[in-house]
């Protein structure tokens, strides 16, 4: 029997790597901005591939409408792709911050700071 298909949009992401998509995460509108926590224990692998924060190991790409953050830990990634947010961002204003062992915090800049928003993005809807 031929073997079932492979993902094909995580194939497409990292052929060498293992990419595990992270599912887990609450939010909250802060006003000015909306905050993304990845928390550890929902997503022990990728807090831990995380460590400290430092050296590369997490990366984040902000667009107005979509972020995408990375976790790199040998041969593994872990993924947190959100399309379609519910408003638009600031990219440049946008960052994360690790607390080693606990979470990862996501703080993305709303463009229009005094509109709440009701859902993260269109996948919540």
């Amino acid at each position: 029997a031929p073997a079932p298909p492979a993902d094909a949009g995580a194939a497409a992401a990292s052929e060498a790597a293992d990419v595990r998509e992270i599912k887990k995460y609450s939010w909250g509108d802060e006003g000015g901005t909306v905050k993304i926590y990845i928390m550890e224990a929902a997503n022990a692998d990728a807090i831990a591939a995380a460590k400290d924060g430092k050296g590369e190991r997490v990366k984040a790409d902000f667009k107005a409408n979509s972020f995408t953050l990375t976790v790199q830990s040998d041969g593994q990634s872990f993924v947190l792709a959100l399309r379609g947010l519910f408003r638009e961002i600031v990219p440049e204003k946008c960052k994360f911050r690790v607390s080693e062992g606990k979470k990862i915090t996501v703080t993305l800049a709303k463009k229009f700071e005094h509109e709440a928003w009701k859902v993260l993005s269109e996948k919540t809807w």
